[in-house]
């Protein structure tokens, strides 16, 4: 019997087959599919969740991420957020948080939103505040990612009120400690601008986006299906994660079979595909999107 770490992984593949076997199976469809290079087929799975600007992205040993870093900020802090909630065992949170975690999550969004409109500011040819930088467009998108996956597990935990337990998500803000040195840690390891360090970026923007999404189409599934109240073990919580997932990947896969099929009918320039110098993967590929 396995303890620690691995003694959880085993807990979790024998509580969970089913949703193991989608994730084994959509990296390995991710990898057969996806012929083209790591930076084409994840920036065309990803199309459709981002604008993906080359000017407003990180390139990482001559790639670019497949977000811009505001999204890539997002995702980053979304998917630590949902690490160190694991690792605390809150992933079924369903207390309020006080008071002072609110506004310190609302403020990080509002940053987020007046950086936001400074770009917008700049783009329009007005007067701004300052220039706008991406290394703050990934700050202030990683505080936003920190908020979203911290309201996500809160949804989660109050849906799945059978399941779930009456501390919050954060105790309060001493607990939000680990943010600013793991995103300065993670913009480090971006401008370090190792190729090795590409892959598992990009890999971890990947699963952040899946995940994302997923809580968000497994609080729907709960709710429209009604089944809260036969949810009262992790084991019965299988099926409608499997579901979610499944939609979560429909939502993200679609999305970006709309935008490729918008910009190819309206003549709208795809920017980053100049960068990444391949074509695109077959599964979003432009000319599968073209009728006639």
């Amino acid at each position: 019997m396995y303890r620690g770490p691995l003694g959880a992984v085993a807990r979790a593949f024998r509580a969970w087959p089913l949703v193991w076997l989608l994730v084994l199976s959509v990296a390995t469809l991710f990898v057969v599919i996806g012929h083209d290079t790591l930076a084409s087929t994840s920036r065309s799975v990803l199309h459709g969740l981002c604008a993906q600007r080359p000017s407003h992205s990180f390139s990482v040993g001559g790639d670019l991420l497949p977000f811009d870093a505001r999204m890539s900020g997002i995702y980053t802090g979304s998917i630590a957020t949902w690490f160190v909630l694991a690792l605390r065992r809150r992933l079924l949170a369903g207390g309020t948080p006080s008071v002072w975690v609110i506004a310190m999550l609302g403020s990080a969004v509002a940053l987020l939103a007046f950086d936001g409109v400074n770009a917008l500011l700049v783009d329009l040819g007005m007067w701004y505040p300052y220039e706008p930088h991406n290394v703050l467009r990934f700050f202030t998108g990683f505080g936003t990612g920190v908020a979203l996956a911290t309201l996500e597990v809160w949804l989660i935990g109050s849906s799945l009120w059978k399941l779930s337990h009456d501390r919050p998500p954060w105790d309060g803000l001493s607990e939000l400690w680990w943010v600013p040195p793991t995103a300065v840690a993670a913009l480090l390891l971006i401008l370090s601008d190792r190729p090795w360090v590409y892959p598992i970026l990009t890999v971890l923007l990947l699963a952040s986006a899946w995940i994302t999404v997923s809580a968000l189409t497994l609080v729907i599934v709960v709710s429209v299906a009604r089944v809260e109240r036969r949810i009262d073990s992790v084991h019965r919580l299988q099926g409608p994660v499997v579901i979610g997932a499944v939609a979560a990947l429909a939502v993200i896969i679609g999305l970006a079979q709309l935008r490729f099929w918008l910009e190819a009918t309206l003549g709208i320039p795809q920017d980053f595909l100049a960068d990444i110098g391949v074509p695109i993967a077959t599964i979003l590929s432009r000319d599968a999107l073209t009728f006639g």
